[in-house]
C-alpha cells in the first residue's frame, strides 16, 4: 500500500500510513510457537502467509465461485475466468454460513479444518484445537463491507481461549476489501 493514498473502510476513507496500516507479517515466527502466541496476546492477531497449501485454497475458492455462478448467476464470467471472477455489477454479497453444500464441501473443509493449521494451533496453545460444526463463509461484492463489529459477543459463552482465523480464498488488495483489525482491541474491558 502506498503511504498517503486513501482506502475506503466502511463508510470512511482513511489515509494509508496514518490511521490505516498494513498488518505486521508474523510468518517469520512460524517455527517459534511461543513468540507467535506472544504476538497474538500483544496485538490480538497474527498475519501468517503460506501456512495453507495454495492449491487447497484455490480448490475451495472454486467451490464457492462455481456455486455463486451456477446457482445464483452473480459472477461476471465475461471479464476473466472463474478463478479471477468478481461479482456482477450491483450484485450483493452472500452470507453462506450454514449453507452446507458449500461450507461442508470437502474441498472447503480441507481449508477450514486444515491439518497444518491445526498443528500450528496445537504447537502454540499446547492443546488439541477444535472447530465449530457451523462454518462462517462470506462473500462481499465490490464496494460492500461488513460494518465494524466484534465477534466476541457471538461467542461470549465459549470465548475463553477462542481464537479464529480469517482465510481469504484468493489474493486481495485493500482496494478489493480485506480484513481490518483494531490492534489491541482484545484488551478492552469486557473482552
Amino acid at each position: 500500500m502506498e503511504a498517503g493514498c486513501e482506502i475506503q473502510v466502511g463508510k470512511s476513507f482513511l489515509k494509508v500510513g496514518e490511521r490505516l496500516k498494513e498488518m505486521e507479517d508474523s510468518t517469520k515466527l512460524l517455527n517459534d510457537p511461543q513468540s507467535l502466541r506472544k504476538r497474538i496476546e500483544e496485538h490480538g492477531f497474527a498475519l501468517l502467509r503460506g501456512v495453507l497449501d495454495k492449491k487447497l485454497v484455490l480448490k475451495a475458492r472454486e467451490v464457492v465461485v462455481k456455486a455463486l455462478h451456477e446457482e445464483w448467476s452473480v459472477i461476471d464470467v465475461k471479464n476473466g475466468d472463474l478463478m479471477d471472477a468478481k461479482t456482477k455489477g450491483n450484485s450483493k454479497g452472500f452470507l453462506l454460513t450454514g449453507y452446507k453444500p458449500i461450507t461442508h464441501h470437502q474441498d472447503v473443509l480441507n481449508v477450514l479444518e486444515n491439518k497444518e493449521l491445526a498443528k500450528l494451533f496445537q504447537s502454540m496453545f499446547e492443546d488439541i484445537p477444535t472447530t465449530f460444526s457451523n462454518k462462517w463463509v462470506r462473500v462481499q461484492s465490490s464496494g460492500q463491507f461488513t460494518d465494524a463489529h466484534s465477534d466476541f459477543f457471538r461467542f461470549a459463552t465459549c470465548a475463553g481461549g477462542l481464537h479464529v482465523c480469517w482465510i481469504p480464498l484468493g489474493n486481495y488488495t485493500p482496494r478489493d476489501g480485506t480484513l481490518a483489525v483494531c490492534c489491541g482491541s482484545h484488551k478492552l474491558p469486557g473482552y
